[in-house]
């Protein structure tokens, strides 16, 4: 299980951030709901450049990463030992929301932790 967020960016294998502006959010939602993860930007997309994303209580479940309510993401189920989907640094990103939209995450059970990286893309 994950303690910290600082327990969490020493899973990623190799980091390569740029330091052009990306962000660390933490993943932090309760089963059976829909959660904020990154506010809307006025103007600006949120691209997701890395993420370590981990189901509690022992369980799988299934989730989804939404731009607003839009989903931007297919449903993902954490499995293995861990019950974690990582998914390492791009810089090209792994998906971003729809301008002045903010990403979103839904749970179907058992809460999910981690942390993101994401950058704001201007229009």
């Amino acid at each position: 299980m994950v303690s910290s967020t600082t327990e969490v960016a020493s899973t990623f294998p190799a980091l390569a951030y740029d330091g052009r502006g990306q962000k660390f959010a933490k993943i932090a939602a309760a089963a059976g709901g829909t959660r904020e993860l990154v506010a809307a930007v006025t103007g600006a997309k949120i691209r997701v450049l890395a993420l370590l994303a981990e189901q509690q209580n022992d369980a799988a479940a299934t989730f989804e990463f939404k731009s607003a309510s839009t989903a931007i993401s297919g449903e993902m189920t954490a499995i293995g030992e861990n019950r974690e989907i990582q998914m390492q640094f791009n810089p090209a990103g792994w998906m971003e929301t729809a301008s002045g939209e903010a990403l979103n995450v839904t749970v179907a059970a058992n809460a999910l932790a981690g942390l993101l990286v994401y950058e704001e893309v201007v229009d």
